[in-house]
């Protein structure tokens, strides 16, 4: 394991722009670009015919693109394997497998990413089985070469595992070393350890995480590696959970009758709540937490850093970014 430590290079940081929240994140974007390098926004989905399919109306994100340029970040959208705000892994696994529907998908991926003069794209196909691993590595081999001829980037995103075969075929349909290889970053998904249909528990314990990058950087070179870090919480009741922004974790709790508390293990915040006759337990991600994880990725030497996602974050972090970065907020 890494202990964590200090260096001089901070690693680039990364700040993902979601659509079905759009105005928290671009606010987000505008009160702290000193901070920021870099915004993924995430506006692209595929159709069940695997083309790309905005999230949101042309004009918005035009508008959208306008508006982040001018806080000087740079664009690297997403596009997701999520068909009509599902995830939809057929859709991939039947277009990775047949080489003229991929060539022409890569087609499709340059083409969105030159039209709109994008500084490249960041790749978050998920849910894959382990015997879609050659043929997405293929895929994205390829990908990487089209876009690196129109001076393009390539960031793939990847579920987190502690070993090559990780937890389930997920993991096994994403070879790190190879993928690595090809695509400019790959961004860790260091979260959801706890997750909407799990128990209750902290979504991304600092353990863990420190397991999850001692992992990737012995496969992959670190200065490639963004450590993807959440910037939310689950509210769990009735056997399940909703998203909760840290704005309103810290309202429940300071509220009547809540108990809050700290986890010494994960380092993770937590609190217990009644409301209308049914318990709930909520963990989330606040400053203290959010500063430990992204203290290891100063440790383990990694290139970037992608927050998950702007606009349910603790206002607290932008003095722990700002202080690292000697930027003026």
């Amino acid at each position: 394991m890494m202990l964590v430590g200090d260096r001089q290079a901070r690693p680039v940081t990364i700040g993902a722009v979601t659509y079905w929240d759009l105005q928290a994140s671009l606010e987000s974007v505008d009160l702290h670009r000193g901070s920021l390098d870099e915004v993924t926004p995430w506006w692209y989905g595929l159709n069940a015919d695997g083309s790309v399919s905005p999230a949101l109306a042309s004009e918005t994100i035009d508008d959208a693109v306008v508006r982040l340029r001018a806080s000087g970040v740079r664009l690297v959208p997403t596009v997701a394997n999520t068909t009509a705000g599902a995830w939809a892994p057929d859709v991939v696994r039947s277009m990775i497998h047949d080489p003229t529907r991929r060539q022409a998908h890569v087609a499709e991926l340059v083409a969105l990413a030159s039209t709109h003069d994008f500084a490249g794209l960041q790749l978050d196909y998920e849910d894959l089985a382990g015997a879609d691993r050659q043929a997405f590595s293929q895929f994205v081999a390829e990908l990487a070469d089209a876009l690196h001829g129109r001076q393009k980037v390539l960031y793939v995103t990847v579920h987190a595992k502690t070993t090559n075969m990780g937890y389930d075929q997920r993991n096994l349909a994403q070879d790190y070393a190879a993928l690595g290889h090809s695509a400019d970053r790959l961004v860790v998904m260091a979260y959801d350890w706890h997750w909407a249909f799990s128990a209750p528990g902290p979504i991304a314990p600092t353990w863990w995480v420190d397991d999850v990058l001692d992992y990737a950087t012995s496969v992959v070179p670190p200065e490639k590696l963004a450590l993807g870090v959440g910037l939310y919480g689950y509210d769990w009741s009735g056997g399940q959970a909703r998203d909760i922004r840290w704005r309103e974790a810290d309202q429940l709790a300071t509220a009547p009758g809540a108990t809050p508390g700290r986890d010494p293990v994960s380092g993770a915040p937590y609190l217990r709540y009644r409301a209308d006759g049914v318990d709930h337990e909520v963990w989330y991600e606040d400053d203290d937490s959010i500063a430990a994880k992204l203290k290891l990725a100063d440790a383990y030497g990694v290139g970037a850093v992608e927050l998950w996602r702007l606009g349910a974050e603790d206002p607290g972090l932008w003095g722990f970014l700002s202080d690292k970065n000697g930027a003026a907020e």
